[in-house]
């Protein structure tokens, strides 16, 4: 997930946008546990960034402003890369799907 350095609107957005390109003030990406069982096919996984404040992971900025622009590495059952999935939303979450699980 990549942020851009744009001004954002009025003042309080702006305010909440310096606070937001801080670096002291890292912002939280989660996701799927690392090691989970073998995904079902089509199964969903969740991605959410999370900010330091919770106040400011509600403003309008954050939900509406905003573009996420997400790159999700899906890896093979060997371990290697099958491609990158590229998304972009205008919330600070996004749902993929597995890829199908092909036969051994």
């Amino acid at each position: 997930m990549t942020r851009r350095s744009t001004r954002c609107g009025g003042p309080v957005d702006d305010a909440w946008w310096e606070l937001l390109k801080n670096p002291n003030k890292k912002l939280i990406v989660t996701g799927p546990p690392a090691k989970p069982d073998p995904p079902q096919a089509y199964q969903s996984a969740t991605f959410e960034v999370q900010t330091p404040n919770d106040f400011l992971g509600n403003t309008y900025l954050m939900r509406k402003k905003l573009t996420y622009d997400w790159t999700i590495s899906i890896l093979s059952d060997r371990g290697t890369e099958l491609g990158p999935l590229r998304v972009k939303t205008h919330q600070p979450r996004v749902a993929q799907y597995s890829p199908r699980r092909r036969a051994p």
